[in-house]
């Protein structure tokens, strides 16, 4: 599972930014896409989060999740993706955004913090179609 930290200090608010890759590099192949999901997401790399989370909320004030993964242009998340986002909420994070479907997926509330499956095609000229949709998230913290 790919990591990546950053911590700054904005407004004496400190805000840590958690990357994580929930889906397998092996194959882009749409029918196996959906295979991998299934498998490349589970239990354990709640767990690592876990501790991760939990490292970062001694340092900061709000912990942000953002993740690459679900099945590319289905237009609403997956039953594991919508487990492993509402996860992260109870493992301590302020809000999740995903990426990967390049369609944009609903937002979700979940014990009071937000959770976007899916941002869109912010960067990515791969196709053209009406589908090929994004938004800017903005959150007031």
């Amino acid at each position: 599972m790919k990591k990546s930290f950053l911590a700054a200090t904005i407004a004496i608010i400190l805000i840590t930014v958690l990357n994580f890759n929930f889906i397998s590099n092996a194959s882009f192949d749409n029918e196996i896409n959906e295979i991998e999901n299934e498998i490349s997401y589970n239990e354990h790399k709640v767990i690592i989060t876990d501790k991760i989370i939990k490292e970062a909320e001694k340092k900061s004030d709000y912990q942000i999740i953002f993740f690459h993964g679900g099945t590319e242009r289905i237009h609403h998340p997956e039953e594991w993706k919508v487990r492993a986002c509402k996860k992260l909420i109870d493992n301590g994070a302020d809000l999740v955004v995903g990426s990967h479907p390049h369609v944009i997926q609903p937002r979700d509330l979940y014990k009071g913090k937000e959770i976007v499956y899916s941002l869109g095609n912010f960067c990515y000229g791969g196709n053209r179609g009406p589908e090929n949709r994004t938004i800017i998230y903005q959150i007031n913290l």
